[in-house]
């Protein structure tokens, strides 16, 4: 997938999708960078995209925050490194992994 082609789709994906609009929107208060495997399969034209991770630079407090206001979009866990998983309802994208950088650790 060129370039051009990726930024259309992601364009569109959040103008189609709400919880991809709540996250641009809440990106104005917060850095979140998209990441990982969704994005490589995306420019790869793999199409089993089933979850996608997220980075957040914020507080403990300020990530509260941001999870309460995507959990109207399905149900909020926690994934087995402790960053919270939400699982969203009625999407193509069965769960969006929410990392905090300060929950991210190079070894």
């Amino acid at each position: 997938m060129e370039l051009k082609e990726l930024e259309k789709y992601l364009l569109n994906l959040q103008s189609s999708n709400s919880v991809f609009k709540t996250i641009k929107g809440l990106s104005t208060t917060y850095n979140v960078y998209v990441c990982g495997g969704y994005l490589r399969n995306l420019i790869m034209g793999i199409s089993d995209n089933k979850d996608l991770d997220i980075f957040v630079d914020c507080s403990r407090e300020e990530l509260v925050c941001f999870v309460e206001n995507l959990s109207s979009y399905g149900n909020i866990k926690f994934g087995q490194y402790g960053s919270p998983r939400l699982y969203i309802s009625n999407s193509d994208i069965a769960y969006i992994d929410i990392v905090p950088f300060y929950n991210f650790i190079v070894a």
